[in-house]
This record gives C-alpha cells, sequence and structure tokens, in this order.
C-alpha cells in the first residue's frame, strides 16, 4: 500500500490534526485549516500509522446540525460580548461546574473544546473521573444566567453525542441528569466581581448557598 493511499485511508488523522491545529491557535479560518490539513498530510506521508478505527458513528444530519448550531452560537456569543463591552457594564463572571451524562472521554473533550471556542465561555478545569468541566463565564449575574449556561453546555455535549455517539451513549445523555448538577454535595456558590480594576471574591447568601456553579 503507497503512502499516498495511507493518507487517504487516514483521513480521520487530517481531520483531527486541522481541529487541534485550529484550537492551538485560537482563530477559526480557512488558512488555519488549511494549514493544519497540510500538516497532518505532512504526518501521514512522512510517518504511515495503521488504519484507524473510529469508535462510534458519524450521522450527517447530526453533524450538519452540530456545525450549524456551533457557528450559529459563535456569532450570537460574539454579538453579546461586543455589547458587553460597548455597555461598559461590569460584569459578573462565574466557574460553572458541570457533569456530563456520557462517560466517553473523546466526546468530553470534543464538548470541552466546542464550548471553550465559543467567544464569553472558557473550559478551565476537566475532571475525567466524575465526567464533569468547569466552565468561565464571563456574565452570569444570578442564577438564572447560571443554569442557562450549563444548560448550553449540556446540549452542546448531546449535540456531539447525537452526532458522532454509539445508540448506547445517545440512551445515556437521554436518560441521564438534566440538570448538570451532579449528585455530590456543593459548597456554596462563589463569584467574583471586577470592580475599579480590583477582584473581590464574594459567597451568594440564601437560596444561592444551597446551589453551586
Amino acid at each position: 500500500m503507497s503512502r499516498a493511499h495511507h493518507a487517504v485511508v487516514q483521513w480521520p488523522v487530517l481531520v483531527w490534526t486541522a481541529l487541534v491545529w485550529v484550537l492551538l491557535w485560537g482563530d477559526l479560518s480557512v488558512a488555519n485549516v488549511l494549514a493544519g490539513a497540510g500538516l497532518g498530510l505532512l504526518v501521514v506521508l512522512v510517518f504511515p500509522q495503521p488504519a484507524l478505527r473510529f469508535p462510534g458513528a458519524v450521522r450527517p444530519r447530526a453533524v450538519a446540525r452540530l456545525v450549524g448550531t456551533f457557528v450559529v452560537d459563535i456569532v450570537g456569543a460574539s454579538l453579546q460580548v461586543a455589547g458587553l463591552v460597548l455597555s461598559r457594564r461590569t460584569p459578573v463572571s462565574s466557574v460553572v461546574e458541570v457533569h456530563l451524562r456520557t462517560a466517553s472521554l473523546t466526546h468530553l473533550t470534543a464538548t470541552a473544546e466546542l464550548v471553550s471556542l465559543v467567544p464569553g465561555s472558557v473550559v478551565v478545569e476537566v475532571r475525567p473521573g466524575t465526567h464533569s468541566l468547569f466552565v468561565h463565564c464571563i456574565d452570569t449575574p444570578d442564577l438564572a444566567a447560571v443554569e442557562r449556561e450549563r444548560g448550553a453546555v449540556l446540549a452542546v455535549e448531546e449535540r456531539v453525542v447525537r452526532a458522532f455517539g454509539v445508540e448506547a451513549e445517545i440512551a445515556d445523555v437521554e436518560a441521564g441528569d438534566a440538570s448538570g448538577h451532579g449528585r455530590h454535595p456543593r459548597p456554596p456558590v462563589r463569584r467574583r466581581v471586577v470592580t475599579r480594576g480590583r477582584r473581590a471574591g464574594r459567597t451568594a447568601r440564601g437560596d444561592e448557598e444551597r446551589s453551586s456553579l
């Protein structure tokens, strides 16, 4: 088998290399995608590997929905961040803990990367042991906003699983905890407020003490 044929067989390597390249640069552009794909092609030509087997399933309609929604999320979040900057309002940022519903490290990683690419949200910690993500959200003035952010992360996970997961993983998403809270005890809500160039931590009181980010 020729090296060129290996490159065709290993198209998942090209796609994955292009994705990692874009994530490293933090800029979703045609130039970065082409550069990543070119790097992947170079890798499989110089260091050919055995053909890879994808452990899940690819569903074209679900993939199209995943990509389309991701683009809409990027545009919408960019407008929200721009509006926040122009308003000069002091944002209340939060770190939101979200428990995912599947045990797949692949889906966990894909969800984390897609969430981090949307302006205004960054995954600051991943805990594979509890299948949870800690997401820094730029503007969460109240608990309702916190729950919206948590729900948005779970929605990304669901779209990823429906696009690439097996039937058992889809069933896990449908039957799992739709709140994203998990089952272990949680500390009080902690938010960080930026005021006049200084950061001051505060712990929410009352009902917020029974919730968690």
